[in-house]
C-alpha cells in the first residue's frame, strides 16, 4: 500500500515523465490547475490530504497510463541506454541536426546514460549556454527528447526552425497550421510559428536536474 507521500510522488513523477508541471497535468486531465499544488497536500492543521480517486482516474485517462504503470513509477526501474547526443550548438546546423534529430554516422557522438525505465527519449541533448534554455535548464544538463509534432498544451518542447534558430518552452496551442510556444523565461512573450517554419519539434521527456 502506498503512503500519502508516495501517492503525491507518483503524480509528480507522472507529470515529469510527460514533460509537464503538476498544474499542467491537472489541466490536461480537466481538473482545476491548483489540484496538485503543494499547498493542497496538507490541511491547515498539517494533516495529510490524499489525492481523490476521481482525480487519479482522470489523470490516468488523460495520459493513457495504466494503474500498474502509475503505481510502478513510484519505484522506477533503472536502465542503461545509449542515445545519439546533440548539443545546443548543433541545433542551428542542418548538417548536424536534421528534421529527425541529431544526424548520425561517422563522427557522431552517443551518450550512455542510466535513467528511469519510465523516461522515454530517442536522443539526448546537452544544454549549453544558449539563452533559450534559461532559466529552467543550466549548462551541462542533459535532456532526453522524443520527436513529437502533436505535443499537447502544457508539454515542454524543443522547436528547431528553418531560420536556423530554436526555442525551448511550453506548448500553448498546437493547431494544424500554427504552433504557439511560451519560452522558458516568463518575461518573454509567447511565440507563434507557422508549422511550415518548424524543421524539427520534440517533446522533452526527461531532464538530468
Amino acid at each position: 500500500m502506498l503512503s500519502n507521500d508516495e501517492w503525491w510522488a507518483a503524480i509528480d513523477r507522472l507529470a515529469e515523465t510527460r514533460g509537464l508541471t503538476p498544474s499542467a497535468l491537472a489541466r490536461q486531465a480537466g481538473l482545476d490547475a491548483t489540484s496538485f499544488n503543494k499547498s493542497k497536500r496538507r490541511s491547515i492543521d498539517g494533516r495529510p490530504r490524499w489525492p481523490s480517486t476521481e482525480s487519479v482516474a482522470k489523470v490516468l485517462s488523460a495520459t493513457g497510463t495504466s494503474m500498474e504503470d502509475f503505481l510502478g513509477i513510484t519505484r522506477p526501474l533503472s536502465v542503461k541506454v545509449s542515445l545519439p547526443l546533440a548539443t545546443g550548438a548543433h541545433l542551428t546546423d542542418a548538417r548536424q541536426f536534421g528534421s529527425d534529430g541529431p544526424v548520425t554516422g561517422p563522427g557522431s557522438v552517443s551518450l550512455d546514460i542510466k535513467i528511469d525505465a519510465s523516461s522515454f527519449g530517442t536522443y539526448a541533448l546537452e544544454v549549453g549556454n544558449e539563452r533559450q534554455f534559461a532559466p529552467r535548464y543550466a549548462e551541462g544538463d542533459i535532456l532526453l527528447l522524443t520527436p513529437d509534432t502533436s505535443a499537447r498544451p502544457g508539454e515542454r518542447v524543443l522547436a528547431v526552425l528553418y531560420s536556423d534558430d530554436f526555442i525551448v518552452g511550453t506548448v500553448r496551442r498546437n493547431a494544424p497550421g500554427r504552433v504557439e510556444i511560451a519560452p522558458l523565461d516568463p518575461a518573454l512573450p509567447v511565440v507563434r510559428f507557422a508549422r511550415k517554419a518548424i524543421r524539427h519539434m520534440a517533446r522533452i521527456a526527461w531532464a538530468s536536474q
